[in-house]
């Protein structure tokens, strides 16, 4: 599964709102967030919510393909990007600027964006300089082969469209537009993708229960035990 293919088709949905009106960073955090609500409802604890890090790399290039890094648990959806010195001893970087990859280009100088199935990473510097740094990528990792997810028939294209449709919902509020033309449209889509997300939530219950039913659940320790669920909203009140 492309996590990336899911934040594009938000940004659809919302009308491919300007860094400005969204920034791309806030919709990749939703789509996040959401992501790992579903994860928590199909109980894998193991992957609720815990974000992985790779290991601080130099790039081959200026674009290429995360296939190349090897990372652990495969990548669902690329989080952050931290950068340091190539000799630095520091733990942690300086955070790099996330963008769509359609304004790359056009973007500030350092940034970065995601795009491709396989995932490739994009700079906006040039190779040279690229080459001369550290980086390290925070991901959230995709499924993983063993919990049998794609023997469930139809989950994987169900479980984007679902993910797809809560985060714009949960999006419509953070979009910075107060033409007319965008609230009217917001008012109706509230509506709208309000009623889609109670009708897939049956649907949803249903392929959990056939997904609980065949895949072995990670053991969860006591203090695991004692975090709070997440609660997915579908009214605002």
């Amino acid at each position: 599964m492309n996590g990336l293919d899911i934040v594009q088709r938000v940004y659809r949905k919302l009308r491919r709102p300007s860094q400005q009106s969204l920034p791309y960073q806030s919709v990749v955090d939703k789509v996040r967030e959401v992501i790992s609500r579903k994860k928590l409802d199909l109980a894998l604890s193991e992957q609720n919510n815990l974000a992985r890090r790779s290991e601080w790399f130099v790039p081959s290039g200026s674009d290429f393909s995360l296939e190349e890094l090897g990372l652990e648990g495969g990548v669902l959806l690329p989080i952050r990007v931290e950068v340091k010195g190539i000799d630095s001893e520091f733990e942690t970087g300086d955070n790099v600027p996330v963008v769509d990859f359609g304004v790359l280009d056009t973007s500030i100088v350092g940034a970065v964006s995601f795009y491709g199935d396989p995932i490739r990473m994009s700079f906006r510097d040039q190779s040279e300089y690229v080459t001369s740094r550290q980086y390290r990528i925070v991901y959230e990792s995709d499924f993983e082969d063993e919990v049998g997810l794609e023997s469930i028939v139809g989950l994987p294209a169900f479980f984007g469209d679902m993910v797809v449709v809560e985060a714009a919902w949960d999006l419509l509020d953070e979009v910075e537009d107060n033409t007319t033309e965008w609230q009217a449209y917001a008012k109706s889509m509230n509506e709208k993708w309000k009623l889609q997300m109670i009708d897939k939530r049956a649907g949803w219950d249903r392929y959990v229960r056939m997904f609980k039913g065949r895949a072995q659940v990670p053991k969860r320790t006591f203090w695991q035990n004692q975090r709070g669920r997440y609660r997915t909203r579908y009214f605002r009140g």
